[in-house]
Parts: C-alpha cells; sequence; structure tokens
C-alpha cells in the first residue's frame, strides 16, 4: 500500500506527526529554556537592586552618624549658652542680659545652619 503524500510538506502522512511531535518538543524545550533564562535574569536583577538597596542604607546610616555627632556638638553648647544665660539674668540686669542671649541665639543659628549644611545626606 502506498503512502498518501501531504499536500503542504511532501512527507508521506504517516510521518508527519512524528515530525510534527518533534518540532512542537523542540519549541517546548527552547521555551523552558527562555523561560529559565528569565528567572535567572530576574534574579540576579533582584541581587542588585539588593546590593544597591544596603549601599544606599549604608550611605544613609554613615551620613546620619555625622549629622547626629554634629548635632550633639550644637545641642552641648546651646546647654552651655543656656545655663551661661540663665546664671546672667539672675546676676546681671535684664537688659544687658536680653542682648547678650540675642547675640548668643544668632551665632548659634548661625553654627547650626553650617553645620547642617556641610552634612550632605
Amino acid at each position: 500500500m502506498l503512502c498518501a503524500t501531504h499536500i503542504d510538506s511532501g512527507l508521506p502522512i504517516n510521518i508527519m506527526p512524528q515530525d510534527l511531535t518533534r518540532h512542537l518538543v523542540d519549541k517546548e524545550i527552547c521555551i523552558e529554556d527562555i523561560v529559565h533564562d528569565y528567572q535567572r535574569g530576574g534574579a540576579k536583577l533582584i541581587q542588585e537592586l539588593a546590593q544597591t538597596y544596603q549601599e544606599d542604607c549604608t550611605a544613609y546610616q554613615v551620613a546620619l552618624g555625622k549629622m547626629r555627632l554634629v548635632m550633639r556638638d550644637v545641642l552641648a553648647r546651646t546647654r552651655y549658652h543656656i545655663n551661661k544665660g540663665v546664671k546672667q539674668l539672675k546676676e546681671n540686669s535684664v537688659a544687658a542680659a536680653k542682648k547678650d542671649w540675642n547675640d548668643r541665639q544668632k551665632a548659634l543659628l548661625g553654627q547650626l545652619t553650617e553645620a547642617s549644611q556641610s552634612v550632605s545626606v
């Protein structure tokens, strides 16, 4: 018995299903490989994002640590000047103490502004 030939492919009809099956299996394997590559690429991207996030966090922590030291120094100086101002109020006239107090407050504000500008986050 002669096999009929498929019009488009020229292959015998009983060979065509085998070729189609083999072709579909090849395509499936190809698709699985592509999916696997994308999964690996996604995992790598997530790792890179996590590393960048960690580096940014470390940089912010260092900058905030510097700012904390500056702010502690400003706070200590402010406490000193407040205590000194209170003492002077008890000892001197109110007008002289008020002028001295205002002068020191301007100086402290300038130091605080300068300190906050010197540390960039």
